[in-house]
């Protein structure tokens, strides 16, 4: 609204300067309605986003922001190169081969060679559809938290739903440098499974909330 105020001023006194008459009532309130909708349609600020995440089952409590704008690369069973982020959306987006349309998300997948890679899809997006927490399957005590992924399926694949984890472990091996996070995974169908194993704190040494 008040930027709509100060573009009108300044239009009205450009024009004066020019000896045309200033935009109208009717103009101006145009413009006020566009920049409104042009703001509704903005993605939200990637600060914005959310990354905690508390398992009810444990009381234990994950901040991810530390990988916020971090890329964790890898190479999925069935040879495409993935792309994933722990926090929000990857901060460049897929030109998607198929549609040659720009789509956020924060796993990607990606076939070429490693001097030209091609985006072929985006299999989650945290800002559109946010991933829900669970604790690590398997057993053993192992630290960490699993982010699942459900959305509706598109033009690469014939599913009525692509859905996703990300189980991300503990592994004091592994650096705690975010983007140095090891990235493996699979495929089953319109399913896919990832590891992340990583030393960094967020994901070693979470906090504690008691569940009452």
């Amino acid at each position: 609204m008040l930027r709509a105020a100060v573009s009108s001023v300044l239009a009205a006194a450009a024009a004066a300067s020019l000896g045309a008459p200033p935009p109208s009532p009717l103009a101006a309130a145009a413009s006020e309605v566009a920049d409104a909708a042009a703001a509704a349609l903005a993605p939200p600020s990637p600060l914005s986003i959310s990354c905690n995440f508390t398992l009810p089952a444990t009381g234990e409590s994950f901040d991810l922001a530390p990988f916020r704008g971090a890329v964790v690369s890898g190479v999925e069973a069935g040879g495409s190169e993935v792309r994933l982020s722990l926090c929000g959306d990857l901060a460049k987006p897929c030109v998607d081969a198929l549609t040659k349309d720009l789509i956020n998300g924060s796993v990607m997948l990606f076939f070429g060679t490693p001097r030209k890679l091609t985006c072929w899809d985006t299999i989650a997006q945290w800002e559109m559809f946010p991933p829900t927490a669970a604790p690590l399957g398997g057993g053993g005590g192992a630290r960490g938290l699993e982010l699942r992924f459900s959305r509706p399926g598109d033009a690469h694949l014939d599913c009525t739903s692509v859905n996703v984890s990300i189980s991300a472990r503990c592994n004091a091996s592994a650096s705690a440098e975010p983007k140095l996070a090891r990235l493996s995974g699979s495929q089953d169908g319109c399913t896919w499974a990832f590891d992340v194993e990583t030393a960094n704190g967020a994901i070693c040494a979470p906090g504690q909330q008691t569940i009452l």
